[in-house]
């Protein structure tokens, strides 16, 4: 959410509480960790995708009830 000139809060419909791309990227990877899942690699080396592995923790305590979560694969053919 952004306040315009006028004091007024301009909703810009994204819902992210940062602009900063890796305060972003830190959020994912809190989120995915609280699903279970822990980042062991990040390629940043490609200037339109960002490619992350993951693998699955046990024991993790999941998302509260509050939360909700789900993702879709990007799905890109790489020539």
């Amino acid at each position: 959410m952004k306040t315009s000139d006028n004091g007024e809060d301009d909703d810009d419909g994204v819902g992210t509480t940062s602009s900063n791309p890796l305060m972003i990227l830190d959020d994912f990877k809190s989120l995915m960790d609280r699903c279970g899942f822990r980042c062991i690699h990040v390629d940043q080396s490609n200037k339109m995708f960002l490619f992350m592995d993951f693998v699955k923790v046990k024991g993790s305590s999941g998302l509260s009830e509050k939360e909700s979560f789900s993702a879709k694969p990007c799905i890109y053919k790489r020539r």
